[in-house]
């Protein structure tokens, strides 16, 4: 029996012979997507790095939406303090939550030029100052106006935090981690 291959046919089974070879998972499928090189890719971190990573996005998740409604048990305290009615007082709340999902369409294209952990710990610290600066305000409009502020802050892990998953978990594995993101 003779096998007769041309010249073509040659090149290409050398060039096939010498690209790298798949990386496998534990059951012998290949790895989706493939892991490259670099130590830095989410895909490489080790399991532990990868659980602290996630269960810091839930955290930040989990607070970011705990702002929003932390200030309702004194909005009685505040309408007899700012002279506004219960529905007025409410804003503060209203003007938190539109600020919250609004923020994500401005800091998610921040996120991809310029890296995800600066933008992470800008928003933190802005969120923390003004959340401390609404704590110390004195009038109705100042308080409004830093809890909008704050909400533009606090929506970053709320927008960010499945990119994160998604990064640094293999599609096969993200069932777990969404389930714990998604359930604060």
């Amino acid at each position: 029996m003779t096998i007769d291959m041309t010249k073509a046919d040659l090149k290409e089974a050398e060039v096939s012979a010498t690209t790298t070879q798949l990386k496998l998972d534990h059951n012998g499928l290949p790895l989706i997507p493939q892991p490259s090189e670099d130590p830095l890719d989410p895909l490489n971190f080790p399991k532990w790095l990868k659980w602290t990573i996630l269960i810091e996005v839930s955290a930040l998740s989990l607070l970011s939406l705990l702002g929003a409604s932390v200030i309702t048990p004194t909005f009685g305290v505040l309408s007899k303090e700012f002279h506004k009615s219960l529905t007025e007082t409410a804003y503060i709340t209203s003007v938190f939550v539109l600020t919250i999902g609004l923020s994500s369409a401005f800091w998610n294209p921040l996120a991809n030029v310029y890296g995800r952990r600066p933008v992470y710990l800008i928003c933190i610290a802005g969120s923390i100052a003004t959340a401390a600066g609404s704590a110390a305000s004195t009038t109705y409009r100042e308080l409004l106006a830093l809890r909008a502020v704050n909400g533009i802050f606090a929506g970053i892990p709320l927008g960010l935090g499945s990119v994160d998953c998604a990064r640094s978990v293999r599609p096969t594995q993200r069932p777990k981690p969404i389930r714990l993101r998604n359930k604060h």
